[in-house]
C-alpha cells in the first residue's frame, strides 16, 4: 500500500496510499534514479542509479537505507530481476559480456560473492569526487 516517489534530483520518499501521508524518512541518491524495483517481500525496494544499486527497507516511517553495491552497466532496457527457489533472496542485473547476455548477481553484504566491480583506486577517486572530498596529500618521506 505504498508508492515510491523519486524526483529528477534523486530525492526519494514513500507515500502511504491508505493514509495519504508521506513518510518522514526520505533518501537522496548520488544521481538520478534509473529504476525502482520491489523485492519478493513488500518491505524491500532496490533503487538503481547509473552505476550503483541501493537496497532500501520500507516502513510506515519512510525509506531506510540498508546498503549499496557497485553494479555493472545493464544491457539496454535491462532491469533488476529476482531469483526463485534457492536464489529467491538474490537480485540480478542482465549485463553484456563478450557478446553474451549474462545475469550478474548484485552481491549485497552477506552474499558469498564480491560486491564491487572495478579497481579500488578508481572507485575511491569516484566517491571522493562525488562527496566533494579532496584526496589526501601524499606523505613526504
Amino acid at each position: 500500500n505504498y508508492l515510491v516517489l523519486v524526483d529528477e534530483f534523486g530525492a526519494a520518499s514513500l507515500l502511504n496510499l491508505e493514509g495519504g501521508d508521506i513518510g518522514k524518512l526520505t533518501l537522496t541518491f548520488p544521481g538520478p534514479v534509473d529504476e525502482v524495483s520491489f523485492g519478493r517481500s513488500s518491505s524491500r525496494a532496490y533503487f538503481r542509479t547509473t552505476r550503483w544499486v541501493h537496497r532500501v527497507s520500507l516502513s510506515g516511517d519512510g525509506l531506510h537505507w540498508v546498503d549499496s553495491v557497485f553494479a555493472p552497466k545493464p544491457v539496454q532496457g535491462g532491469g533488476i530481476v529476482f531469483g526463485s527457489g534457492d536464489a529467491a533472496n538474490r537480485a540480478f542485473l542482465p549485463t553484456a559480456r563478450n557478446g553474451f547476455v549474462e545475469l550478474a548477481e548484485l552481491a549485497f553484504p552477506g552474499s558469498s560473492y564480491p560486491a564491487l566491480f572495478g579497481n579500488y583506486e578508481d572507485l575511491l577517486i569516484e566517491w571522493r569526487a562525488r562527496l566533494g572530498v579532496d584526496a589526501p596529500s601524499p606523505a613526504v618521506d
